[in-house]
């Protein structure tokens, strides 16, 4: 999501592409953990995108930078400032060609295979307490084996949280509903997008790190990166760090003027079991409403999937791994150099 951020800093208008199923899986050896429509609706949900361009190549062409470049009329293709190979084969070679590419540094601490990493670790865990690969059995107990590595900056929450609205105005009915959004998946969407239906202003509550432990919920993404996660997502107009578990006070429902206090359908990973009635003030008010609808995906769900490549999985986080190393130390010896001279 970041990378999306920096992409639009570069323009006015960004343009984001998703690669087909059939394309990843050609390329990177393993099909995709989400699907196409899953990861569609992940990149609609950014509020840093303004299109999305679906069933797109992953090797950029001749073809289809001619479509992009004369059809969408973009100024220039927006990747990572680290290589992308397909069989030794720069996928932007044509738009580079084109001199119509450019580069955003990858942000540090967190990449899309820290996270595999961190999900491959559970799956592990799970292999090697069962003994049985015909089997699986994850629970939310198990997710607590990687501590996150990503830091958090004032600048950088800042460019997050910088399209958000301060407050809500005086006549739009503001709707709260809290839990962990923990490795920001669909099912979030779903449920954040459900929850806006009710209002005009959505104030999400994040739960701490330290209260999830408490709750037997130790996240695999910290508070810091769920986050940037919910500033960045379009359905959100503002959130409230460490959200109380017990629910909010009398106080704070008045001080953020709270119309509807909602809780998640029971079969949503997001209904956390808390340790007494987080609700009951808003109960008391006639605040409170249940959403009721159907579960699209969960942690759990996304766990399941990593077991069936697992293997495959092994392999291409272990090549991108070393990918990732090589890169820091190229990055941190560009550095020594400028510092001597």
């Amino acid at each position: 999501i970041n990378a999306f951020r920096q992409g639009r800093e570069l323009g006015t208008y960004l343009i984001v592409g998703v690669n087909s199923d059939e394309s990843i899986a050609q390329c990177k050896g393993s099909a995709p953990i989400l699907n196409h429509d899953e990861r569609v609706a992940m990149v609609r949900s950014c509020k840093f995108v303004d299109q999305v361009i679906e069933q797109v190549p992953y090797i950029m062409d001749e073809h289809y930078v001619s479509y992009i470049l004369n059809d969408l009329r973009i100024d220039f293709v927006v990747h990572g400032d680290d290589e992308c190979l397909v069989n030794g084969q720069d996928v932007y070679k044509t738009a580079k060609q084109a001199q119509k590419f450019c580069t955003v540094p990858r942000t540090p601490g967190i990449s899309t295979t820290d996270i595999l990493g961190r999900m491959l670790l559970i799956v592990h865990y799970q292999l090697e307490k069962k003994k049985d690969k015909d089997t699986l059995n994850i629970s939310h107990s198990m997710l607590n084996f990687i501590p996150p590595r990503f830091f958090l900056t004032s600048r950088l929450q800042c460019a997050f949280a910088q399209e958000k609205r301060l407050a809500p105005k005086s006549n739009e009915t503001v709707v709260y509903i809290a839990g962990a959004f923990d490795l920001f998946h669909p099912g979030h969407i779903e449920l954040l997008k459900q929850a806006k239906r009710y209002g005009d202003y959505l104030l999400v509550g994040l739960f701490s790190d330290d209260s999830l432990v408490r709750l037997g919920r130790k996240p695999i993404s910290n508070a810091h990166e769920r986050l940037l996660n919910l500033l960045g997502c379009s359905l959100v107009d503002d959130v409230l760090l460490d959200a109380p578990i017990d629910g909010l006070d009398e106080h704070a429902i008045d001080l953020f003027c709270i119309d509807f206090i909602l809780s998640p359908p029971q079969q949503h990973e997001e209904a956390i079991k808390l340790p007494q009635d987080a609700y009951a003030i808003a109960k008391r008010r006639g605040l409170h409403q249940c959403l009721s609808f159907q579960s699209t995906l969960s942690i759990l769900d996304i766990a399941k999937r990593i077991y069936i490549q697992y293997d495959t999985l092994v392999l291409r986080y272990n090549e991108k791994r070393l990918k990732e190393g090589a890169y820091y130390a190229a990055a941190t010896e560009r550095e020594k150099k400028k510092e001597d001279n």
